[in-house]
């Protein structure tokens, strides 16, 4: 009787540390969130920030296909690339993809024909 009583005693104390800490760690990170990975105003301009790709795969072409491409063209980070990737060379998003390719030369790259 009393070992079980010592073992839930330490169970409960340690479930009461760990609330605790959760409480003071979420505080903190409210409080201060530059230390806990958002970037800040020194990291941008002293570019430690690194290059950034994105990948995106394609099927078909969805309905607003060309404003949800295009916002990812229009982010607001110093240096990254978008890779469209497309399986099936006569996927009927293709035209539209070079055009985004033409549009922002910089950050589109478009491959056709890859391996699934």
């Amino acid at each position: 009787m009393v070992a079980l009583t010592i073992l839930l005693s330490s169970l409960t104390t340690g479930s009461l540390a760990f609330y605790l800490a959760c409480a003071y760690f979420t505080q903190q990170f409210f409080r201060n969130p530059s230390k806990f990975g958002e970037p800040t105003k020194f990291s941008q301009a002293s570019g430690l920030l690194g290059g950034v790709s994105l990948l995106v795969p394609c099927c078909g072409l969805d309905e607003g296909a060309w404003e949800n491409w295009t916002s990812l063209c229009q982010q607001d980070y110093p240096e990254y690339e978008i890779l469209f990737g497309i399986v099936d060379p006569q996927d009927p998003a293709i035209p539209v993809l070079e055009k985004l390719q033409t549009t922002y030369p910089d950050r589109v790259q478009l491959f056709t024909g890859l391996k699934p």
